[in-house]
């Protein structure tokens, strides 16, 4: 646990498009423009503290004796009144108030109809206040529960659907879900819009969004006969009154409203659309109102790690300008990541106590640290873009 990226892994990062506010820019503003982004090009580096562009919180979640959040658990839901985590090892369902004390916990996780066989996602619906258990991949279907843990239905997906890794509530009747592509690709799949709205009651489709593409991009490489590697996806991302739709396999990143309109908001160069075999993606991972976190990641294989260190891009908004930047957190010395799509992080209590140890905390961070226990309950990281 010695290296500090890993409970920062959804805040650092930054490469923006080179363009100083010359008239050329100013033509660009004027005429709507919008950032391009060349994929083969190395930006200036540049380095952002995180608390200059966000308020960061930390919240320690309670440790009981039977309330033990297992390696790998992540935060399904948070706000200011309810924080809620989920588990893919344990199926483990924890409620906390948004002081992080602990509130209740379940576990359906079985084999008979009202049960999840593995918890592959989870996702809560504040005004319905119910919690949507997407089950293994491969079940094509959610579990509907209440707070208390008590079933009140199944939504069914079609057996061609993978919805359960990208997902999220989008409005009263419907989740807004990525498609994912699985194994070999059909013809049918490989020219199918992935982004689809279900329907909340029974898991039918209501309807899609179209994006311009000619075929989808398998980002899998084949590392062996029976093994492949694939880089980490970020296909939505919510900054709370719009959503980023980074399809891969579209040169065009957009903004989705709503009342569903899309707005374009970066392009990359060269165009996928004219490679026959793509050497890299360009994808979102956060936005800011000052900001377009994104990442390239070529599509090589890197030995038995996978593939190559992703190159972390920060574009601004209004410049324009391109940086590789390194993002660094003020409340621990030294450490810095990447971006991600999730403004939350569990930071566990063995890493903590491991930092305040070399000196590397300070501030809030380092008053929770002293009160850890080794073997107790992660903190949460709560990271909120300023406006």
């Amino acid at each position: 646990m010695k290296i500090l990226n890993y409970w920062l892994l959804g805040l650092g990062m930054l490469l923006a498009i080179s363009c100083t506010k010359t008239a050329t820019t100013q033509k660009q503003e004027k005429n709507n423009a919008i950032p391009v982004v060349d994929v083969t090009k190395s930006y200036p580096k540049k380095e952002i503290t995180l608390q200059d562009i966000a308020d960061v919180e930390y919240i320690p979640l309670e440790t009981r004796d039977d309330v033990l959040l297992a390696l790998g658990d992540y935060v399904a839901y948070c706000s200011d009144e309810m924080i809620i985590s989920g588990s893919r090892r344990t199926g483990d369902i924890y409620i906390f108030d948004g002081q992080g004390n602990f509130l209740g916990r379940f576990n359906h996780k079985g084999q008979s109809g009202e049960e999840y066989s593995r918890l592959w996602k989870l996702l809560y619906d504040e005004k319905r206040k119910e919690l949507y258990a997407f089950d293994a991949i491969f079940r094509h279907r959610a579990l509907v529960y209440d707070l208390q843990g008590k079933y009140k239905r199944t939504l069914t997906f079609t057996k061609t659907a993978y919805y359960g890794s990208y997902v999220i509530d989008f409005d009263s009747e419907s989740l807004f879900c990525y498609d994912e592509l699985i194994g070999e690709i059909s013809i049918e799949e490989a020219t199918k819009n992935p982004f689809k709205f279900i329907d909340k009651q029974t898991g039918a489709v209501l309807d899609s969004i179209v994006l311009p593409f000619h075929k989808r991009v398998n980002p899998s490489i084949k590392t062996g006969a029976m093994s492949s590697v694939r880089p980490a996806m970020s296909p939505i991302v919510s900054n709370n009154e719009e959503l980023v739709l980074s399809e891969i396999s579209c040169d065009t990143i957009f903004l989705l409203s709503k009342d569903k309109k899309l707005t374009p908001l970066v392009v990359r160069t060269p165009a996928i659309t004219n490679q026959a075999k793509p050497d890299c993606i360009f994808q979102v991972l956060a936005i800011s109102p000052e900001y377009i976190f994104a990442e390239v990641v070529q599509l090589k294989p890197n030995g038995m790690r996978g593939y190559p260190p992703a190159n972390s891009l920060a574009i601004n908004r209004k410049t324009f300008e391109v940086s590789q930047c390194k993002l660094q957190n003020s409340d621990a010395l030294g450490v810095w990541g990447t971006a991600s799509k999730r403004n939350t992080r569990l930071i566990d209590a063995a890493t903590l106590i491991e930092a305040l140890e070399d000196g590397k905390l300070k501030g809030k961070l380092k008053e929770i640290a002293e009160k850890l226990k080794e073997d107790g309950n992660p903190v949460l990281m709560k990271v909120t873009f300023k406006k």
